[in-house]
């Protein structure tokens, strides 16, 4: 039986002289790279965790973030739609307080009641929807002061016709509220924009047309004194009837004229027929009412039929 031979590392001091086995460092060098290597391992191991924990971290933390972003989205998309509801709410108490100033006229209201009467401020008319939040708030926030305003005027002015209208002498004779031709009350063309019959193009329409037969009595939408009484080129036969505080009534194309200029007329009286001259297409009145020179809807003044 072969001997197996051994390899031996001698180590020599000052006082001694050591021998080791080569074997031994080996197996020592070999149980530190394990004693290493698990070490490693683990830190290595630790890491991966550490790492993939902050991955989750990292994605919950995208995900909250899309969320508010989403959110946020969503919130300015509201606020868009509330800012554009309150640019339509603003026009439409620019409309409101153009009415309450002529329910003021027509009540006689003006210096004995006044309740306020700032004008609507001017704004360009487009809609903020693309701006900033803290910018459409400022919009927001602008036209809701300025409707608050406006219903508060408008309240106390309408509070002041209701009492008027309730007044035991009842509707006051120099409004125009009575409907000028008795025998018809179909409107041909409404007041607002229409097309032209003569041209095709859009135009606005000052007035009312009432269709109706032809000669059919005329009479005074309410007290007043005549200020013309003639022939228009576009009118035809003309009469114009003021009533006071800026208030006019115009009743065009009439066949016969049955008043003069400087005639005072009641409400109700008869002031020409019904007919076509100037220009015109058929039989109709074209019946006007002015305040302060500026054409209004004189639907909104009917009280009697």
């Amino acid at each position: 039986m072969r001997s197996l031979r051994t390899s031996w590392i001698v180590v020599v001091t000052r006082r001694r002289v050591l021998r080791m086995p080569l074997s031994y460092l080996v197996a020592g060098v070999f149980a530190l790279g394990l004693v290493g290597g698990g070490i490693l391992t683990g830190a290595a191991l630790q890491w991966h965790g550490d790492y993939q924990a902050r991955l989750r971290d990292l994605s919950w933390v995208r995900r909250q973030s899309l969320e508010k972003q989403r959110l946020v989205h969503d919130q300015h998309r509201a606020l868009s739609v509330v800012v554009a509801e309150l640019a339509q709410l603003r026009d439409e108490a620019t409309q409101l307080q153009a009415l309450k100033d002529q329910v003021r006229a027509l009540g006689r209201l003006e210096g004995e009641h006044d309740a306020s009467v700032q004008p609507v401020r001017a704004r360009a008319p487009e809609t903020p929807v693309d701006d900033s939040a803290a910018v459409m708030l400022g919009y927001a926030y602008e036209d809701l002061e300025l409707l608050r305003s406006v219903t508060e005027e408008t309240k106390d002015t309408l509070s002041l016709f209701v009492a008027l209208l309730e007044d035991e002498r009842g509707i006051r004779p120099d409004i125009p509220s009575l409907w000028p031709v008795s025998a018809s009350k179909t409107i041909s063309s409404p007041f607002g924009s229409r097309r032209s019959p003569w041209s095709q193009s859009v135009q606005h329409h000052a007035g009312i047309d009432i269709r109706g037969p032809y000669g059919t009595p005329i009479q005074a939408a309410a007290a007043g004194r005549v200020t013309y009484a003639g022939r228009d080129p576009g009118y035809g036969n003309l009469v114009v009837v003021n009533h006071g505080s800026g208030i006019y009534t115009w009743y065009g194309h009439l066949a016969r004229l049955q008043t003069r200029k400087g005639e005072a007329v009641e409400q109700g009286e008869r002031i020409g027929t019904l007919g076509s001259t100037g220009r015109a297409t058929g039989p109709h009145l074209h019946f006007e009412v002015r305040v302060n020179g500026r054409p209004v809807n004189p639907e909104k003044y009917f009280v009697i039929n």
